[in-house]
């Protein structure tokens, strides 16, 4: 337990590291953006949306460090292996019924815009290189 009382710690310093990034990033961006930008619009809402979830986040691990009712409840959700089991099963789905997606979207972008062929074709590229890296690393690693 006081394992886990630590990683919620560490957890506090990463959240607070991550309002204090993109607020200084969104802060800045209303200063040197220029008006006519879209880039203030599209990464305001994407700043602003980080903050958001961390200060959330944030709340949420304060209140179950304060309260050791909702400290057991929290440790209990994360180390519960039914829902660890679920997770991977939800994951694996996931991943497949995206590969398929963004291969018949390449096939079908094919037709009506080579670039946009292309670029998911390059996504396709890039997340079947992450997935093979990490089969590797936890083959090693297991």
């Amino acid at each position: 337990m006081e394992e886990f009382r630590k990683k919620l710690k560490k957890r506090v310093k990463i959240f607070w590291a991550l309002i204090i990034i993109f607020t200084i990033s969104y802060v800045l961006l209303l200063i040197f953006g220029s008006d006519k930008d879209y880039g203030i619009r599209y990464n305001g809402g994407f700043f602003s949306g980080i903050i958001t979830v961390s200060v959330m986040n944030l709340v949420k691990i304060k209140k179950s460090l304060k309260d050791e009712k909702k400290f057991k409840e929290q440790y209990i959700r994360e180390n519960d292996e039914r829902l660890g089991t679920i997770e991977k099963e939800v994951a694996k789905t996931t991943f497949n019924v995206t590969l398929v997606v963004l291969c018949m979207a390449v096939i079908v972008s094919n037709y009506f815009n080579i670039i946009v062929s292309c670029t998911l074709a390059c996504v396709l590229g890039i997340i079947s290189v992450i997935y093979l890296g990490s089969l590797i690393y936890y083959n090693k690693k297991m």
